[in-house]
């Protein structure tokens, strides 16, 4: 209950304050954080280090660990602050690259499963999803307690976007969204379900999640990557790439077909390190 009572405390107080202040403020808490709370900077470092590669030096892999702390805090304000958004305003400031690509997949008629990582403004940008034609429907980690998740659905809803939780029987209602043509969107950067397999990510092998890959070779539905970041003017970008070319067949399709997802992940990653917002350890024995 003390989750869902920060979170209305932050839509009451800072969601009303300017967009630059609270940011200012997320990168205080966020410099605090590194500071202060070890166990989290350690964690975030080994992510971030296997991101950056060996050749970096300790500033620049501190620097970024700062700005994912920083982007943490960033993504609570963002959220809270969903309720103020116009129509209008989070077309003008979320500007989209590659819209063509989705357009194509949803064409095919067997639905399309875009894949992101947790990167960027997630709940932000992806409001821009509900001026597109195609119904989105994001697949998230359920939260609790039960009284939290409702809150926070009812934000991310507000505009349009559909929310379904990754929870016992949800696969059913995911197959009917994909059988109506229309759009789901799942995070593949964490395997929050213990469902996984192992593959390389960032070159050391990582349980990376390959529920969604499943569903797509089963249905024929569309793999579609799409990625955001948090521009420095407050405003955000998408950018929709072409869609995966799955493998449906032999032994080794879905290796394939989980590390052409992965190689798409690092591309974003590696641009925006200091916006990948994954708290947890990710790869094996990290």
């Amino acid at each position: 209950m003390g989750q869902y009572y920060l979170f209305k405390t932050l839509e009451m107080t800072l969601g009303f304050l300017p967009k630059r202040l609270c940011y200012f403020l997320a990168s205080v808490m966020g410099a605090v954080a590194f500071r202060v709370v070890p166990s989290l900077r350690r964690t975030v470092t080994k992510n971030i280090s296997q991101v950056l590669g060996p050749q970096a030096s300790n500033s620049k892999l501190n620097k970024t660990v700062r700005g994912v702390l920083s982007s943490t805090f960033k993504n609570y304000l963002d959220l809270v602050r969903i309720p103020r958004l116009s129509r209008k305003k989070i077309i003008k400031m979320v500007d989209v690259t590659g819209r063509h690509h989705l357009d194509k997949a949803v064409a095919k008629g067997k639905g399309v499963i875009m894949f992101t990582a947790h990167l960027g403004s997630f709940d932000t940008a992806f409001q821009r999803f509900s001026t597109f034609p195609t119904q989105v429907t994001v697949v998230v980690e359920p939260i609790s307690p039960p009284i939290l998740l409702d809150y926070v659905t009812g934000m991310r809803e507000m505009h349009g976007v559909n929310i379904v939780p990754a929870v016992s029987g949800s696969l059913k209602q995911i197959i009917k969204i994909l059988r109506k043509g229309e759009t789901l969107l799942f995070a593949l950067d964490r395997d929050t379900m213990n469902a996984g397999m192992n593959s390389p990510f960032f070159g050391r092998d990582a349980n990376m999640p390959a529920e969604a890959v499943k569903i797509a070779m089963r249905t024929g539905a569309a793999l579609v990557p799409v990625f955001n970041n948090r521009r420095s003017d407050g405003g955000y970008n998408i950018y929709v790439e072409p869609e995966i070319d799955v493998e449906y067949t032999g032994p080794d399709a879905m290796a394939h077909n989980v590390r052409a997802i992965s190689k798409v992940m690092e591309k974003y990653i590696g641009r925006f390190p200091d916006q990948w917002v994954v708290l947890e350890s990710i790869w094996n024995g990290a």
